[in-house]
């Protein structure tokens, strides 16, 4: 009997050590290689990158090489990758830091000893240095030194002063900016577009990185006079129902935030200084699960289970503008789109059970979808 309980113990703890690999994954085709950033299932898991060469016409799908990120799982599960001008952001949803690698010092994020010797030959100790070289965080961005901050840092148990001192004020951003629902994508060689959403209120600007790699001489001092973009800032009133964290990804001039529990929203510019924000996918019964973006064609696809995720059936939705009148489509500058529709397919071969499922996924999705492109 005790070798029985302790054979389930194990089978048990197996399956759970595979499901900390199954979070939110976010993944982008990029010329022939597929690029997967998965965060753990549960809080302080740890998260990595995948990373694989995509060939659709072949039935075998390549075990990826797997690159640390230092991504751990915070306030949700929800991964963001993006890659844009030669560099790499990974970054999730709820977390306090981001970072943005240039693609030519990914290999020395690679987690076996060709990335280690790579790492060490371009001076880096390990990857954990490599990273912080080229990490960044949102505090400074949320509150900044520069200008009057777009919200008041909210009063905590307390801490409820309405002019606090400055411990007291910043022990409240502090905490704030640590789960704010908050995403960031890469915007120019020194900033990023920070989209930031407070109880019903969504802000969009341009920010400056303040990545270590540039903001901190050799001394560990921030250098003077960083340069400081011009903030494009546009806010709007978010749907009633928007109050989760979300990972901002764009397409044809739209971006879209795709929540942890499957829906959707489009966001586009309105007037100077605005934006409105619609829902665009939000069906109980196909909940999306994961991203792959498509750069060749900027093209955006959420795919989730048609059942669940032992079953084969899955399925992709083209994240799509919804215009129904040509005034509006006018008015944001987009072209009238029909409504986005689940496209069902199949999954191909089977599941690892391991950390590598999530690049699975992403990579038969991928093959799904350039397939269908290429029937027309």
């Amino acid at each position: 009997m005790v070798v029985a309980a302790c054979v389930l113990c194990l089978s048990w703890a197996a399956e759970q050590a595979n499901w900390i690999w199954c979070g939110f994954p976010s993944a982008v085709l990029w010329k022939d290689q597929l690029f997967v950033s998965t965060n753990g299932r549960f809080f302080g898991a740890l998260g990595g990158l995948s990373r694989g060469t995509f060939t659709p016409h072949l039935k075998e799908v390549k075990s990826p090489v797997w690159h640390y990120t230092q991504m751990v799982t915070h306030c949700t599960n929800l991964a963001k990758l993006e890659i844009r001008d030669g560099r790499l952001l990974f970054f999730t949803a709820g977390q306090a830091f981001f970072y943005v690698v240039p693609m030519e010092e990914v290999p020395a994020l690679e987690a076996n000893e060709f990335g280690e010797a790579i790492g060490r030959a371009r001076g880096y100790l390990n990857s954990s240095a490599l990273l912080d070289r080229h990490s960044g965080e949102t505090g400074g961005m949320l509150f900044p030194s520069h200008r009057k901050p777009d919200i008041f840092p909210p009063p905590l148990p307390g801490l409820t002063s309405e002019k606090p001192a400055d411990d007291e004020y910043n022990d409240r951003a502090g905490d704030y900016w640590r789960k704010a629902r908050c995403d960031i994508q890469i915007a120019g060689a020194k900033s990023v577009r920070l989209f930031h959403a407070h109880k019903g209120k969504l802000f969009v600007s341009v920010e400056s990185d303040f990545l270590r790699v540039w903001y901190y001489d050799k001394d560990n001092n921030p250098i003077k006079n960083a340069p400081i973009p011009d903030r494009q800032l546009r806010t709007c009133e978010l749907p009633a129902d928007f109050i989760e964290y979300f990972a901002a990804y764009t397409s044809e001039k739209r971006d879209y935030l795709v929540t942890p529990n499957g829906k959707a929203y489009m966001s586009v510019p309105k007037g100077k200084a605005e934006l409105e924000v619609t829902k665009v996918w939000d069906d109980p019964n196909r909940k999306i699960v994961g991203v792959v973006q498509d750069q060749a064609n900027d093209a955006v696809y959420g795919w989730g289970f048609v059942t669940d995720s032992a079953a084969p059936e899955r399925f992709y939705v083209k994240l799509l503008g919804v215009r129904h009148d040509s005034a509006a489509a006018e008015r944001f500058d987009v072209k009238l789109q029909p409504k986005p529709v689940a496209v069902e397919y199949k999954r191909t071969v089977p599941l690892w059970n391991d950390r590598s499922d999530a690049y699975l996924e992403s990579y038969e999705c991928a093959r799904a979808f350039r397939k269908a492109a290429e029937k027309k």
